[in-house]
């Protein structure tokens, strides 16, 4: 459906008190001098506009009767951030369309004693030069007939085309021009800050509304040090720090802790496999000495005599080196050969000399010896 208005006469001051204060600071973080145009986009009355079936067919131009209650409407199915096009296409749809604005206000307002709907247009930069005097809603409509009558009532509101009246006729003969607000002046930016009656404030909400639905981050705004300067800030970042140290501290204890718990554990530990090897290591020498000592009885050709006077002292025998046992074992069985000589001849009167194969041994110094059984026999 399309309906058609004209511009009508209005203050800057009154298209300024239309648009909320976060639409305004939103449009000027993108765009430093704004232009923004307020349309009448419908009123009670009559209007005559393009109806479009369903299945697509142009059903031509008829008269409707628009009711306050479907004025009302009209207002209420128009949201901000609504596109607005430069004119219509066949079938009324946006898609492929380029969008040349967006509502960033509207009201309703008593014009003539009629019931009219405004919306304040934002008018992207590369559009602003077109003659965009007039404006038709894109909506779809339910059409009721009373008596000779086609009541007209809203469903939805898919979009705004915008026109020139010298070659577009309003929908709404009682439409009206009204004004734009464009780059505006050094005394307008009070608006920007909340201080102006008649404009409103800005509120803490609205911008905390501008911030989320641009998701814009604080570093967006301010720069690091301005953040971190602030004394909020400061604090969690020193609160965070003195938490992180504690929570540093406290892991060291707790590691420090099991650490601890751990070593006593391993010394413990340690301290079990030492005893028990302390307690191995003397079995461990002995088999070895005993092995060791029977394979020397062996190699030197050792008598019943030497090999007994030698076991009985051979418990004394402790290494030094358990690495060298055998070396120092060897040297062992000297001295008990030597000491077992000197026995032999200061106790019994017998000399000791080595053998034919160059080993030691005991030969009788005489025989005066010979059947005395306390001196030990010879081999000769």
């Amino acid at each position: 459906m399309i309906i058609k208005a004209r511009l009508y006469e209005m203050a800057a001051e009154e298209i300024l008190k239309i648009i909320p204060s976060f639409q305004y600071i939103r449009i000027k973080s993108k765009d430093p001098h704004p232009t923004f145009r307020a349309y009448v986009v419908g009123h009670e009355g009559e209007s005559k506009g393009k109806l479009i079936g369903e299945d697509g067919k142009n059903l031509g131009h008829m008269v409707k009767k628009w009711y306050r209650s479907a004025v009302q409407k009209i207002h209420d199915k128009i949201q901000l951030g609504m596109n607005f096009f430069h004119g219509h296409n066949y079938d009324n749809s946006i898609a492929g369309r380029t969008s040349i604005g967006e509502v960033v206000g509207k009201t309703t307002q008593m014009i003539n004693d009629k019931l009219s709907v405004i919306a304040v247009a934002y008018i992207r930069p590369e559009f602003r030069s077109l003659p965009l005097d007039v404006a038709s809603i894109e909506a779809n409509i339910r059409l009721a007939k009373e008596g000779d009558e086609l009541v007209a009532d809203v469903d939805d509101i898919s979009g705004i085309a915008l026109g020139n009246s010298a070659t577009e006729i309003p929908g709404f003969p009682g439409a009206t021009l009204l004004a734009q607000v464009q780059e505006f002046a050094e005394q307008n930016q009070h608006f920007l800050k909340g201080k102006g009656e008649e404009m409103g404030e800005i509120t803490i909400d609205q911008i905390r509304e501008l911030i989320k639905s641009e998701g814009i981050t604080p570093t967006d705004l301010f720069s690091l040090g301005a953040i971190t300067d602030v004394q909020d800030v400061k604090d969690l970042i020193e609160r965070e720090k003195r938490e992180a140290r504690s929570g540093e501290y406290h892991h060291r204890k707790r590691h420090e802790k099991t650490f601890d718990e751990q070593k006593a554990e391993w010394e413990s530990k340690e301290k079990e496999y030492q005893e028990a090897i302390n307690q191995l290591k003397p079995l461990a020498i002995k088999n070895q000495r005993d092995t060791l000592f029977a394979q020397m009885v062996k190699n030197r050709n050792l008598d019943e005599k030497e090999t007994a006077f030698i076991k009985r002292n051979l418990d004394g025998f402790n290494p030094e080196d358990p690495e060298k046992i055998e070396k120092e074992l060897d040297k062992f069985v000297d001295n008990q050969l030597d000491a077992f000589t000197e026995l032999a001849k200061d106790v019994f009167g017998v000399d000791t000399k080595k053998g034919d194969d160059g080993k030691p041994g005991v030969k009788p110094a005489d025989k005066s010896g010979e059947g005395n059984p306390f001196i030990p026999s010879v081999p000769t």
